[in-house]
């Protein structure tokens, strides 16, 4: 990765670590080498991460585990507050319905899914970019886009309701919040947040 990839990272780390709740249970699929578990270590009672690439580890609360991403979470049903998904997506393919599914199933329910998804303009933005080195876009063909309405109604399907939609990074990226649904009678964590987080998140956003 070059300079502006992790620039760009660490933007998408900005836009979701502040909708996890404090004291959740949270689990990154495709997070690589678990930097953004590490980076909300102080906040988070768990955090693991699987990725096809990584080098398993354990650092504290967060645990790195090698996985496939086209297998079967290796967790229990409702094991977690949170799953992430940052800039992976759109990498899935043919797995994309199969994670959905299991993503749903191991939140709790009130649980967040959170992912960040780029439009798919940000393919012609990242030839450019690759053009002159100022990132590495070695995956960019396997970018495989739906639109918002096609989204939602995936995640909808397995029992996930979007709960907000921002647009950020000039409008190249997209950041969902859904919500397994629950009881009626619960109130949902999503409404824990406090207005002055969601505030600056989307202030970022702009």
């Amino acid at each position: 990765m070059r300079a502006f990839d992790y620039y760009l990272r660490d933007w998408r780390y900005r836009m979701v670590a502040p909708l996890v709740p404090r004291g959740s249970a949270v689990l990154d699929i495709g997070g690589y080498d678990g930097s953004f578990l590490l980076r909300i270590a102080d906040k988070i009672v768990s955090g693991i991460c699987i990725d096809p690439l990584a080098e398993s580890r354990t650092a504290g609360v967060v645990t790195v585990m090698q996985g496939r991403l086209s297998e079967a979470i290796p967790f229990p049903d409702a094991s977690f507050d949170v799953v992430t998904m940052m800039a992976v997506f759109e990498h899935l393919g043919a797995h994309r319905d199969a994670i959905t599914a299991e993503a749903a199933r191991v939140l709790k329910p009130g649980g967040l899914a959170i992912l960040t998804i780029p439009a798919p303009l940000v393919d012609v933005v990242l030839k450019i970019l690759e053009t002159v080195r100022m990132v590495d876009a070695d995956t960019l063909d396997e970018h495989q886009h739906l639109d918002p309405a096609q989204t939602v109604e995936l995640f909808g399907r397995h029992g996930l309701e979007l709960r907000q939609r921002t647009r950020f990074q000039l409008g190249l990226n997209n950041r969902y919040v859904f919500q397994k649904r629950r009881a009626a009678q619960a109130k949902p964590r999503w409404d824990r947040l406090t207005s002055a987080e969601e505030e600056r998140t989307t202030s970022r956003g702009q």
